[in-house]
C-alpha cells in the first residue's frame, strides 16, 4: 500500500525519476509491473519488447532487467534519485573472451554475487552458484538461464562452515570437468561498535569472511592450475581499505583477505594464474537496504536520509549498480587482464580518499 501522497500515478512517476519523499514506502515490484498507469513510454516498451527484441540485439537485456526489480537491477537507478540510463555493462556483453569457461561464484543467489554470476554468464561462462536459501537459488538459476542460456549449476552452501567452500568447488569441478574461475564471496558480518562485539561474533566473522576465502582458494587452486586462464578473485569491501563507522568486524577481518590475496598472487602468478580483490563501495543491494535500516534505527534518521548521506559522500553522487561490480570482476577474469595480479580494485564511485 502506498503511504505517501500522489496516489498510484504519483507512485509510478516517482518510480521512474526516483523522487521518493523521505520516510515513504516504495511500491512493490509486482504492483509496478502490472500497473496500467506506468509512464506510457516504459509501458509500451515493456509490452512491445518480445516482438521487436530481435531487431535491437545490443539492448536485449532490458526486459529482463525490468522484471528483476526485487533483487538487483532495474529499480536501483530510480533509487539513486536521478533518471539515469542503465550502465553500459547492463546493455551488451563486453567480449572478454570468456566463452565456455567455467566459473564458481560463491554467495551468488542474490546481491553482488548474483550480479557477478549473471555478468560472467552473459560473457559465455558456465557458472556454479550457491547460497543458503534454496528458493533464492532456484530464482537465480531461472533468471540466468532465461537470459543467457548457459549451463548453470546451483547448490545450497553455507560459506561460513569448514566444508561448505570445499564442497562447492568440488561440485563445480565434478559437474563441468574443469574450473577456470573461482570468485570467493560471503555475506557481511554484523555491524556494531567494538565494545559490543563478543568472541562468538569475532569467530563468526573470521569464519565467514576470511576462512571462507582461504578454503575456497585452497580447494580451487589445483583445478585452476590446469586452466590456461586461471583466475582467483575475492569480493571484500571498501571497509578493508577505508574503515567504516560501526563496522569493526568487517573493517578488521576483510583486511586479512587482502593479505592472503597479495601473498598468493606472488606465489602463483608465474603459473599464469591471477589473484585479485574487488572492493565494492555503497552499492544498491538487499544487504545495503538492511544496513540502511540498521543505521536509521541507530541514528534516528529515515532510511531515505541514510541513502542520501551515502550518495552525497560519493564523488559520483549516486550509489553503485550491482552490474558495475560484476563488470569489474568479468574484466579481471578476461584474457585482456592477464597482466593484472595482486591488486585491490575499488568499485566505489571515487568514495575512498586514499591514494590508489
Amino acid at each position: 500500500m502506498e503511504t505517501h501522497s500522489g496516489g498510484v500515478l504519483g507512485a509510478n512517476i516517482r518510480r521512474v525519476i526516483g523522487n521518493y519523499p523521505a520516510g515513504t514506502a516504495r511500491p512493490s515490484a509486482t504492483a509496478a509491473r502490472v500497473n496500467p498507469v506506468r509512464p506510457i513510454g516504459l509501458q509500451l516498451l515493456y509490452w512491445a519488447w518480445p516482438g521487436v527484441s530481435g531487431y535491437f540485439a545490443p539492448y536485449r537485456h532490458l526486459p529482463v532487467l525490468a522484471q528483476t526489480t526485487d533483487t538487483v537491477l532495474w529499480d536501483d537507478w530510480a533509487y539513486n534519485r536521478r533518471l539515469l540510463p542503465l550502465p553500459a555493462c547492463a546493455s551488451f556483453p563486453m567480449n572478454f573472451n570468456l566463452q565456455n569457461r567455467v566459473a564458481a561464484v560463491a554467495a551468488s543467489s542474490a546481491g553482488l554475487g548474483f550480479a557477478t554470476a549473471l555478468t560472467l554468464a552473459r560473457e559465455g561462462c558456465h557458472v556454479t552458484i550457491c547460497g543458503r536459501r534454496p528458493d533464492k537459488l532456484t530464482e537465480a538459476v531461472e533468471r540466468i538461464r532465461a537470459e543467457t542460456h548457459v549451463e548453470v549449476l546451483a547448490m545450497p552452501v553455507d560459506m561460513g562452515t569448514a566444508d561448505g567452500p570445499v564442497n562447492f568447488v568440488q561440485r563445480a569441478f565434478d559437474h563441468f570437468g574443469r574450473l577456470d574461475i573461482a570468485v570467493a564471496n560471503a555475506g557481511d558480518p554484523p555491524s556494531g561498535p567494538f565494545a559490543a562485539k563478543t568472541d562468538q561474533e569475532w569467530d563468526y566473522a573470521v569464519q565467514l569472511n576470511l576462512l571462507s576465502t582461504i578454503r575456497m582458494f585452497r580447494a580451487a587452486l589445483a583445478h585452476v592450475r590446469n586452466s590456461d586462464q586461471g583466475r582467483l578473485i575475492a569480493l571484500t569491501s571498501i571497509s578493508a581499505k577505508h574503515p567504516l563507522g560501526n563496522r569493526v568486524l568487517s573493517n578488521a577481518v576483510r583486511v586479512g583477505v587482502h593479505g592472503v590475496v597479495k601473498t598468493l598472487s606472488r606465489e602463483v602468478t608465474h603459473e599464469g594464474i591471477t589473484v585479485n580483490v574487488v572492493c565494492p563501495g555503497y552499492t544498491r543491494t538487499e544487504l545495503l537496504a538492511e544496513m540502511a535500516e540498521h543505521e536509521a534505527e541507530r541514528t534516528g534518521m529515515t532510511v531515505d536520509g541514510i541513502y542520501a548521506n551515502w550518495a552525497a559522500a560519493i564523488p559520483m553522487e549516486r550509489l553503485g549498480h550491482p552490474l558495475e561490480l560484476g563488470a569489474a570482476v568479468a574484466f579481471l577474469c578476461s584474457q585482456q587482464a592477464a597482466f593484472i595480479s595482486g591488486i585491490s580494485l575499488p568499485v566505489d564511485g571515487g568514495y575512498m580518499a586514499a591514494l590508489p
